[in-house]
């Protein structure tokens, strides 16, 4: 995953599925305890979106 820092210094992780695509981009959030790999990727709706023409992202709760 890749990562980017805030303003005051908190470092939190993403990833990003480009699939080339005019569509918005669709942001997933994670629940509590979790992370974007066990709530949108394993259940596999990362897959169904990239399979809808959709762009995704995941990005971990600070």
């Amino acid at each position: 995953m890749q990562t980017f820092t805030t303003s005051d210094g908190i470092e939190i992780a993403y990833r990003v599925w480009d699939n080339e695509s005019t569509s918005p981009l669709v942001v997933l959030h994670h629940g509590f305890i979790a992370d974007g790999l066990v709530n949108w990727v394993g259940p596999g709706i990362v897959d169904a979106l990239l399979a809808s023409g959709r762009r995704v992202a995941a990005i971990d709760a600070r």
